[in-house]
């Protein structure tokens, strides 16, 4: 019985330390993540583009709002991000989604960027240290 108690116990904590981070693993992310976003620029999109989807995150309400946020590949396979102030859909990551032009207005562009998070996976969040550019766009759900 002992036995099958320490295997069960070794098994949860194999399990669960996928994704345990210790308080220094936080931190670097954290630090990597602004300083990654610092080196953002933001631009009006000029014509439509097709996208596949890296990373999705959706539009959220709090004490203010943050715009719909996508990272994905484009056709000339650059790593690139855009944002959506009005989409509220959900996409899957790797489907492929056509971003068109939007008009924002100069008080949207300053107030309304994405929502900074760190992901517990390194590798999400070097998706947003691979962005330089970040297009005010619409995302089509068709």
């Amino acid at each position: 019985m002992i036995r099958f108690t320490i295997i069960l116990a070794l098994s949860i904590f194999l399990l669960e330390g996928c994704y345990v981070r210790t308080k220094k693993f936080w931190a670097r992310e954290e630090t990597k993540m602004q300083t990654c976003r610092q080196n953002w620029t933001y631009q009006d999109l000029s014509q439509p583009t097709n996208v596949k989807i890296l990373l999705f995150r959706n539009r959220l309400v709090f004490d203010r709002v943050y715009p719909a946020f996508i990272i994905g590949i484009n056709d000339q396979k650059d790593t690139v991000a855009f944002i959506d102030k009005d989409f509220e859909g959900v996409f899957e990551v790797n489907s492929t989604v056509k971003i068109s032009p939007a008009t924002w207005t100069a008080i949207e562009k300053v107030e309304l960027d994405p929502v900074f998070s760190v992901y517990p996976k390194s590798k999400v969040n070097d998706f947003h240290c691979a962005v330089k550019v970040v297009y005010y766009g619409k995302f089509s759900d068709k």
